[in-house]
């Protein structure tokens, strides 16, 4: 049985836990073997300037995942112009909660705001050979549109149409 979650959006306050979730998650991929993220930009100095761009998903008031949120994306979708789009990014969630459905609620609740602002499509990108993630995102909709090299690295973008 999944637990239920709390979902709501970051503030300033929640800057030291959100940069613990995103670190430890990526520490976990770094231990796997499959490491994602440089821990330098997951440091709370790096996440406050952006910090309520997230959305939280919470499990009896512990913050236990997080996505951040954006509405444009001109460094990884600078073909994307305008406002149809919101862009999804950083989905990580704590490894003691990893398979118990929080990137599944995490993803929703993007699908959801992008409903809401009247959007057209939520879209991301992943690194390309990452398997399992883009089965993630896959399960839960989205389809490839595209590979692309940025910054010396290969990326696959998905969209979401709504």
């Amino acid at each position: 049985m999944n637990p239920s979650y709390i979902l709501r959006s970051a503030s300033p306050a929640d800057t030291a836990a959100v940069s613990s979730v995103l670190q430890a998650a990526a520490h976990r991929l770094i231990e796997r073997g499959d490491g994602m993220w440089t821990l330098a930009v997951l440091g709370p100095d790096c996440i406050a300037p952006e910090v309520t761009a997230y959305r939280l998903a919470l499990s009896e008031g512990v913050i236990v995942g997080v996505v951040k949120v954006q509405s444009s994306d001109p460094r990884f979708w600078p073909d994307i112009a305008g406002d149809d789009s919101l862009f999804l990014h950083r989905l990580a969630v704590i490894p003691s909660f990893a398979g118990k459905g929080v990137s599944r609620v995490l993803i929703g609740c993007v699908i959801d705001e992008a409903r809401r602002q009247g959007r057209r499509y939520v879209r991301l990108d992943c690194a390309a050979d990452r398997p399992k993630l883009r089965a993630v995102y896959e399960r839960a909709g989205f389809r490839h549109h595209s590979d692309v090299h940025v910054d010396g690295f290969h990326l696959s973008r998905y969209q979401h149409e709504l």
